[in-house]
């Protein structure tokens, strides 16, 4: 079974433009609704699954049987969606926790995000943190997701993010997973992308960041 703390191949999340604030845009409507059923088909054999998570280029995936080997990196995966019936043609990307991976989807790999620097406080909330909340520190944001220090989760984790943004004078909190470690932080640090699905969307695309150069 592939370690938990695998990381993405490339790098993190990435949407196509950006906005005025210096953050990058979010799709006007999620890629694919929640908890699609799909079968994945890869490394030879089918495995039932669902959609937990997606944006225009990264699904989060999660089999029924959280038993089952996943095979290496760069595997080409077929999904074959049970809601319209498409069928969608990636490669794997990352593996996660609990039966978790991260599918790349199309030829392109997955592009690195531009993010602008800041230094903001936060409270990260998971299932999978013993103490279930934890003083962390965002040391990089978009709206597409963020560079968080203070903690150590296995790709494809939950995790809820309450933090005040630049610009704004009350917190939000923001739902997402992890999609990779970053081994080169001097403290655990994690990359993280944020559902597609959440009023605070809103809130994050109009708050105002300082003018410092993205990280």
């Amino acid at each position: 079974m592939p370690s938990a703390n695998a990381t993405l191949v490339e790098s993190e999340l990435a949407l196509e433009s950006e906005s005025s604030s210096g953050l990058i845009r979010q799709p006007e409507r999620p890629w694919l609704p929640i908890q699609v059923p799909v079968v994945a088909e890869l490394g030879g054999t089918s495995l039932a699954a669902e959609v937990l998570g997606s944006t225009s280029n990264v699904l989060l995936v999660e089999v029924r049987d959280a038993s089952a080997g996943l095979p290496p990196l760069g595997t080409p995966i077929r999904l074959r969606l049970e809601w319209d019936r498409q069928v969608l043609h990636g490669r794997l990307a990352a593996h996660g926790v609990s039966g978790r991976f991260l599918v790349s989807i199309g030829e392109r790999p997955i592009r690195r995000s531009r993010r602008v620097a800041v230094d903001l406080r936060a409270v990260a909330r998971s299932g999978q943190l013993s103490s279930g909340a934890i003083d962390v520190r965002i040391t990089d944001l978009s709206t597409g997701g963020a560079r968080v220090e203070g903690m150590l989760l296995a790709v494809g984790s939950d995790v809820e993010l309450h933090f005040t943004p630049p610009g704004r004078s009350a917190p939000i909190t923001v739902l997402g997973f992890v999609v990779r470690s970053i081994d080169s932080a001097d403290l655990p640090t994690v990359g993280v992308a944020f559902r597609l699905v959440q009023a605070s969307m809103d809130v994050l695309a109009a708050s105002t960041l300082p003018t410092t150069a993205p990280s």
